[in-house]
């Protein structure tokens, strides 16, 4: 992982943050299928990784930094690399002849505005099932057009990288505080300043050995985590628990599957740092569970509490403006509360919030007029009183209104 990052670093000006996620990406695709150790409630562990690369449009390096990861892969197993699927249908056909290998989106956006629903929404199903399907289970599934049959051992990873704006874009806070974004590791990263990547042939050559040695490594059956790894996990763990019910709906999903996110990349930190030599049975050290934690504490973490706050000031942003156009479209005359519920098609609770956010903010004004209470756009040239719509202006106050999300 150190020489991968520092090859990746040298090879283009990306953020740090992303190398390390592709290099564990890319180690997950090629080693995971032979990895697996003792986990909660009788199951067993397997260090798979579905990651997304998150930052600013064109300026991030997101699909660069993915495409030097998927190159050493590619040269050292081109078996392992799945080809981008284009239907429900050719993903299922490729899983099948490549049940174990790195399924990638270079533009994650497209991927979720044709899976949204409709004809693409089974493919989303699908990735969630088998993120963390038993390894030797076969996956079925009933479907109108057929049965779905993929024979284990299935150990699928995902490598795919999208802009700031497509992902808030095209999700919505059900789908973010569901099980889909949830299973995803996310890391979001800025460029600090632009320089010219340099090439490094030798230390690609090295890497694409080493991806091929691990990968053909006979790699022992895994005992578990050491006393000592356990007491660190368990402990972090459950101090994270405990922060659960104090953040945001949004981020809750995130935090408490991050226990899980740490196992796994111990479980590849072990395994590339030498661990299993000591044979069957070997334990993943304490000095793994470490770096773990601090790679989900200081990387995963921090972006989650990013993307979260971006993602509840999006949605919230688009929502008000969605409302100010329909009140704005009927003009003068206003439009009724239960009309405009209808157009604009959100929760009651939800448009009172944007409805009282517009109104302290002196965007709107409520008049009475024939059928009802009726709200219609503030004229920013009346004085107050009857401003010609036939009935009463409510004055509203100017004073600065914020959400919470």
């Amino acid at each position: 992982m150190r020489s991968y990052v520092e090859y990746a670093s040298i090879c283009s000006d990306a953020p740090e943050i992303y190398h390390v996620g592709v290099g564990l990406t890319v180690l997950a695709a090629a080693i995971a299928h032979k990895l697996s150790c003792p986990w909660l409630a009788g199951r067993s562990l397997v260090p798979n990784l579905y990651t997304l690369l998150v930052g600013p449009s064109r300026s991030a390096r997101k699909t660069a930094s993915m495409d030097a990861g998927i190159d050493l892969l590619q040269t050292a197993q081109p078996e392992r690399v799945i080809p981008i699927p284009g239907s429900y249908e050719e993903m299922i056909m490729q899983i099948r002849s490549t049940p174990h290998g790195l399924l990638t989106y270079r533009e994650f956006g497209h991927f979720l505005q044709t899976t949204k629903r409709g004809y693409g929404e089974p493919i989303r199903t699908v990735l969630m099932d088998l993120f963390d399907w038993p390894v030797n289970r076969s996956y079925t599934r009933n479907l109108k057009k057929g049965k779905t049959v993929i024979e284990g051992p299935i150990c699928l990873s995902m490598l795919s990288s999208c802009s700031t704006d497509l992902l808030f874009t095209y999700t919505d806070t059900a789908e973010w505080t569901g099980g889909f974004f949830g299973r995803m590791l996310l890391l979001y990263g800025e460029r600090d300043n632009f320089r010219l990547p340099q090439t490094w042939p030798d230390a690609h050559n090295y890497l694409v050995g080493l991806i091929y040695q691990l990968s053909q490594y006979p790699f022992p059956r895994c005992g578990g985590f050491s006393p000592q790894a356990w007491d660190l996990h368990l402990t972090w763990a459950r101090e994270k628990d405990g922060t659960t019910h104090t953040t945001p709906a949004r981020l809750q999903t995130h935090i408490a599957g991050c226990s899980t996110l740490a196992a796994k990349v111990a479980l590849l930190y072990a395994a590339e740092s030498g661990e299993p030599a000591s044979g069957a049975g070997w334990l993943v050290s304490y000095e793994s569970m470490r770096r773990a934690i601090l790679f989900v504490e200081q990387l995963y973490l921090p972006s989650i509490m990013h993307l979260g706050e971006r993602l509840a000031l999006g949605i919230w942003e688009r929502d008000r403006q969605r409302v100010l156009d329909v009140i704005e479209s009927r003009g003068r005359l206003g439009i009724l509360r239960k009309d405009l519920l209808r157009q604009v098609r959100m929760e009651t609770n939800f448009l009172e919030s944007v409805l009282d956010t517009l109104r302290q903010e002196a965007s709107i004004e409520i008049i009475t007029g024939p059928r009802g209470q009726m709200f219609r756009k503030a004229n920013p040239d009346a004085s107050g009183g009857d401003s010609g719509g036939g009935g009463q202006v409510i004055p509203i106050g100017g004073r600065e209104a914020r959400h919470e999300g």
